[in-house]
């Protein structure tokens, strides 16, 4: 047995297990630990519980089933669920207008350098391509044909709307 299992419970197992018996009643939770040293099953909670913060644990407690006891693995699972806090950004001090210039003069030249070589193209070009082939009779999976209507949905109602020939 590790070091960490054979310690005191700590409080915060001892809040859970006092909140397990609010929820579930001795009956339950004495027929869930009924062959088991309830001792022993706390440390183990505290072992597997360890590193857990309090609000992920309260987030557990909220979610508790209730139709079951949970064993600990379910409950670290539900404590891991919760909901991660928004970090609040500490503001830095502003950035020199020159440095900035620098920065977005680089970045439009690399996006000039990028349309240029047609990395850039239209992100639908492969859609079109499917459906230009089926219109000039070649034969197609259904399944392309679904992705590519399906990718260009809005193209396509846009021009059936205009009035343009699509057959779809």
């Amino acid at each position: 047995m590790s070091d960490d299992i054979a310690q005191a419970v700590p409080a915060m197992v001892e809040a859970v297990f006092a909140k397990l018996l609010l929820v579930y009643g001795a009956g339950r939770l004495n027929a869930t630990y009924r062959d088991q040293d309830i001792g022993t099953v706390k440390r183990h909670w505290a072992h597997e519980l360890r590193g857990m913060n309090a609000s992920d644990i309260a987030y557990g407690l909220g979610v508790l089933p209730p139709d079951f006891v949970p064993n600990v693995l379910q409950f670290k699972a539900a404590c891991q669920r919760a909901p991660v806090a928004s970090i609040q950004q500490i503001a830095g001090p502003p950035a020199s207008p020159e440095r900035v210039k620098r920065v977005l003069a680089r970045m439009h030249a690399a996006t000039q350098h990028l349309r240029g070589s047609g990395a850039l193209a239209d992100p639908k070009a492969w859609a079109w391509k499917v459906l230009a082939r089926h219109e000039a009779g070649d034969r197609i999976p259904s399944c392309h044909l679904r992705m590519a209507r399906a990718g260009l949905e809005r193209e396509l109602l846009a021009l059936k709307s205009a009035g343009e020939g699509v057959t779809s």
